[in-house]
């Protein structure tokens, strides 16, 4: 994956080696607290990538699926591309959403994810989190709606291990 500065117009680049996506990189974000030199990437390889841009290299990946595996087989995460994501202030925790029409909340410190929202099938296009009110925003595609999570009602516990796997039909419902 290479980031280009476009301070620079486009001529510095840094490219990053280490524990690149296996298909098209769909999201990125990146940190704003002081110090931190991280960014978030999610894909078409349903995997999301936390990098350390000193280091140049992945330092955690979450989900995804190595090819081997149907996606749909590997557990409780996305079975379709990851197309937006939206992680926390201090970038422990992260929300993504997906052309598969769910939303998991992703505990990157724990390395758990627990599936919020199964939608109509219409893909996840963009998450906005409040963290002052604790609710999650997000747009699908078909239906032109804007819809509002309280994260104060959705199950964000780890997932016990006999359930892995299994997801919840509309654990937290939209208001």
């Amino acid at each position: 994956m290479v980031l280009h500065d476009i301070r620079s117009g486009y001529k510095d680049k840094i490219r990053l080696e280490v524990g690149n996506h296996t298909d098209t990189v769909k999201t990125i974000k990146f940190s704003e607290n002081d110090g931190d030199f991280l960014c978030l990437t999610g894909g078409s390889d349903c995997m999301l990538k936390l990098w350390d841009l000193r280091q140049r290299k992945c330092i955690r990946d979450y989900g995804g699926n190595d090819g081997d595996v149907p996606a749909i087989d590997w557990g409780l995460f996305h079975y379709d591309s990851v197309w937006t994501i939206e992680p926390n202030t201090s970038f422990e925790s992260c929300y993504s959403g997906g052309r598969d029409g769910q939303i998991y909340h992703t505990d990157m410190v724990e390395e758990s994810n627990t599936l919020i929202y199964q939608g109509n099938k219409n893909p996840i296009t963009n998450l906005k989190l409040d963290e002052i009110n604790n609710k999650l925003w997000f747009t699908s595609t078909k239906d032109s709606s804007l819809r509002c999570m309280d994260l104060n009602k959705a199950n964000l516990n780890k997932t016990p291990k006999h359930l892995e796997g299994v997801g919840n039909q509309e654990q937290a419902a939209p208001t």
